[in-house]
């Protein structure tokens, strides 16, 4: 004979350890990649070759890179503004347009080995935050990038 029963399994799913979930205290933090469960806010703000502009928010802790390519379309994209995911609120901007570091070339999302990345010139791409009331020899304070430079251009 056979007995019926029943199981129940429950499944919870985690949502991942983000950066500043773990480090606290970030007094700027700016990533293509979600950085804090807490933060809400877009992660950039891109001006396309018609001067458009838009934010751009994430997806699944990622840039969204599908709403990056309807904002710029077949044409380039630039990074106006990047977002502080800290929560102090020192967005990086950049108001000159020809000062703008790119993130869309001719329709497709700048990538660099598979990620969405920032390409600036190497002369004058540049973006300001501004940093006031954290700077001082007693005050110790770290700074981390990825970076690749192109040698020989």
């Amino acid at each position: 004979m056979i007995t019926p029963y029943s199981n129940i399994i429950s499944v919870t799913t985690l949502a991942p350890n983000l950066l500043l979930d773990t480090y606290t205290g970030a007094a700027a933090a700016y990533s293509l990649r979600l950085l804090r469960s807490a933060y809400t806010g877009s992660a950039i703000r891109v001006r396309n070759s018609s001067n458009s502009e838009a934010d751009i928010g994430f997806v699944d802790n990622v840039l969204d890179t599908a709403s990056l390519l309807r904002q710029c379309g077949s044409g380039d994209g630039f990074v106006k503004t990047w977002y502080d995911q800290s929560g102090n609120g020192r967005d990086a901007t950049q108001a000159t347009a020809a000062n703008q570091p790119q993130i869309v070339s001719s329709g497709s999302v700048i990538t660099e080995n598979g990620k969405t990345s920032v390409q600036f010139d190497g002369s004058n791409d540049q973006l300001h935050a501004n940093y006031s009331g954290i700077s001082g020899e007693d005050i110790p304070f770290s700074i981390f990038s990825v970076v690749k430079t192109n040698t020989g251009t």
